[in-house]
């Protein structure tokens, strides 16, 4: 199954997520109505077991109250999850700081945190995806999250212990399981799970108030037995929503309990080192911590975890991750019983060794039988992904599954990059000018000397100073070079309040139209910035299935990819015969004025990223037939444009590979 398919399945998991749920709040209606019917037969002084009674009952309050009764569960459960839905608007970033997590700054001189921000750079530029901010948690446990809607809104969360106890190799295999959930689209499903089971939760929150302010001393309840009624009503309502909650849980664990062993395969698959992710499962077993949180909001994000960050009790039965063990053997079949003991590099004040939650993991860790792979087909059991998978001539077919020779790419790409560029990606002054030395013009010097003038005017002194610094080396970058360095600026760029954005947005349009025209790269860096740097977790209200209804931006976005690869008018029009008739649809024109109207091709784009998924890598492929020659920098890079506007990471091309 590749990334398109998996992008499906997603969207179908999604589906059933909303019936379950749906099942799950008709169960808590319907036992709310019998505890209703229970107070009001106790209330009565009817005998509270006698169907006669309890029809009775039925009878005399009446169906306006059951209505009343539906519609103030349905609410309570909605508009709960509707107010923690908008609490994680923000993605990922809203997760970490619920952790409380702290944002690793880019120029950090923390070795450490250096180093970790290198590996995850090289795993994004890997993917071909914006390097995601990353978050810092001070943690002692050995443990770690992806966290976003999309991987325009993506963190990454990472305890202390785990970057001080882990080794490089150790960290990228945890990485790459991370960036695994990333691209087979866990991260906007686990995310609605935490909105939709605070919505059931809240039922028993109510319950603790009615519990907590409602006077229940013997002698007032013996007196007013309305009081005693409210406190009956409080413990019903707190059961009946943890009631709720459980079973929400078991649904939360089964989900993730599924994806962990497809996020372990890919990780191999990632870094072809086995003992990479190996080695971190077998040291969270031998770690006085194991990966085991003390921050109580753990609780909420437990699924999106590395590894089990709670305790749960029923025999696993709510646990949100496979057994260790299991997860090793799978990993390492040879694997005999036997842990990395590792020592505790650093100290937390607020997390001290003698944890009892910490002891009681260790000690289960320590006992714990491995039992016989089971030979299932069933998804948990189902075969993971080969480690060794035979590399194909086409970079389309590594689209969300990048290999190992992906990241010596990535590094080479990264070594490339000269020093001073990489520590100016880092910095929220020197970021942006590094984006502005990219849109100045290198061919027109009229044009160039006017577009420093207008920087010179709108942007602070610190950038323009910058600007001056670094235009120089950007004018010597290869091509090939550009989109990673915009990626590894992302993270940067949204640590931009406001204002200082809404100025960036400006002058960015400012150089763009500077020489009164738009070109395809000008508008590609454009609209990537935009779209990340202003992501909304709110998708599309439409979705197609077909290509039928999306005809006209098709026709478009083939259109500009034809006008830009060929020299003339008569060559742009074959080649984009040839990508129109990939599609198999009906015959139709090129548009010769689209890279005239480059706010129709940007609506075209944005309409077509809501494509089903296993449609766009056909629509990728009608933008490849187009190109006149797709080993040229230039051809890569349009491409791989058109790509992320489609929500698809295409990791950078090797040598000798096509794109498509």
């Amino acid at each position: 199954m590749n990334f398109f398919a998996y992008q499906a399945k997603a969207k179908s998991n999604t589906t059933k997520l909303v019936l379950l749920m749906v099942l799950a709040v008709v169960s808590l209606i319907t036992i709310t109505q019998v505890l209703v019917i229970t107070i009001f037969c106790w209330t009565q002084g009817l005998a509270v077991v006698d169907s006669e009674s309890y029809h009775r009952a039925v009878t005399l309050l009446g169906p306006e109250l059951f209505w009343s009764i539906t519609f103030f569960i349905i609410a309570v459960v909605v508009l709960a999850a509707l107010y923690k839905s908008s609490q994680l608007a923000s993605g990922g970033k809203a997760v970490a700081e619920a952790m409380d997590g702290v944002l690793i700054n880019g120029n950090t001189s923390d070795a450490d945190e250096r180093k970790i921000l290198n590996v995850v750079e090289e795993m994004a530029i890997a993917s071909g995806i914006p390097v995601p901010p990353v978050y810092i948690i001070e943690e002692n446990a050995i443990n770690s999250f992806a966290a976003g809607y999309t991987t325009k809104d993506a963190v990454i969360g990472i305890t202390r212990g785990c970057i001080q106890t882990l080794n490089r190799d150790e960290l990228q295999g945890v990485i790459g399981h991370e960036f695994s959930h990333i691209f087979n689209g866990d991260m906007r499903l686990n995310i609605r799970l935490i909105s939709t089971l605070y919505g059931i939760l809240f039922i028993g929150m109510i319950g603790h108030f009615l519990l907590r302010y409602t006077p229940n001393t013997s002698s007032r309840f013996s007196r007013d037995q309305n009081a005693g009624a409210l406190l009956f009503l409080g413990a019903g309502l707190y059961v009946i929503g943890y009631a709720g909650t459980f079973f929400g849980n078991l649904i939360k664990a089964a989900v993730s309990r599924q994806r962990e062993f497809l996020a372990d395969a890919s990780a191999v698959q990632f870094t072809r080192n086995p003992e990479g992710i190996g080695n971190a499962l077998k040291k969270i077993g031998g770690y006085p911590y194991g990966s085991l949180f003390i921050n109580p909001a753990a609780h909420e994000i437990s699924h999106l975890l590395f590894n089990q960050g709670i305790s749960r009790g029923f025999s696993g039965l709510l646990a949100t991750h496979p057994p260790i063990e299991e997860r090793i053997k799978r990993i390492d079949p040879q694997w005999q019983v036997g842990f990395i003991k590792t020592t505790i590099p650093y100290s937390n004040p607020f997390n001290p060794p003698t944890s009892k939650e910490a002891r009681k993991y260790y000690a289960q860790q320590s006992i714990a039988a491995v039992a016989p792979l089971a030979t299932s087909e069933s998804p948990d059991n189902a075969t993971p992904i080969p480690f060794n998978v035979s590399t194909t001539p086409s970079a389309l077919d590594f689209i969300g599954r990048p290999s190992a020779a992906h990241v010596t790419e990535a590094q080479n790409i990264i070594s490339s990059i000269p020093e001073v560029l990489m520590s100016a990606a880092h910095d929220l002054y020197s970021a942006r000018a590094v984006i502005y030395c990219l849109l100045l013009d290198k061919q027109r010097e009229n044009i160039h000397t006017q577009q420093l003038k207008l920087l010179e005017s709108k942007t602070e002194a610190e950038i323009y100073k910058d600007v001056l610094a670094l235009k120089d080396t950007v004018a010597l970058l290869p091509i090939k070079f550009r989109l990673p360095l915009i990626n590894i600026c992302m993270p940067t760029l949204k640590q931009l309040r406001p204002p200082q954005y809404d100025i960036f947005k400006s002058t960015l349009l400012m150089l763009i139209q500077a020489d009164n025209k738009v070109d395809l790269f000008e508008w590609s860096l454009y609209r990537i910035l935009v779209s990340h740097l202003e992501h909304s977790q709110t998708a599309s209200a439409e979705k197609y299935n077909s290509f039928d209804s999306l005809q006209a931006d098709c026709q478009r976005l083939i259109s500009a990819v034809a006008l830009k690869s060929a020299n003339t008018e008569d060559e742009a029009k074959q080649l984009f015969s040839k990508g129109w008739s990939t599609l198999k649809l009906p015959d139709a024109p090129l548009i010769d004025d689209t890279l005239e109207q480059l706010n129709l091709l940007n609506i075209a784009l944005k309409r077509a990223s809501a494509l089903h998924p296993l449609k766009k890598p056909q629509l990728i492929k009608a933008c490849c037939a187009a190109l006149k020659d797709d080993t040229q920098p230039e051809s890569i890079e349009l491409i791989r444009a058109v790509a992320d506007g489609l929500d698809v990471p295409m990791p950078p091309l090797l040598t000798g590979q096509s794109i498509c």
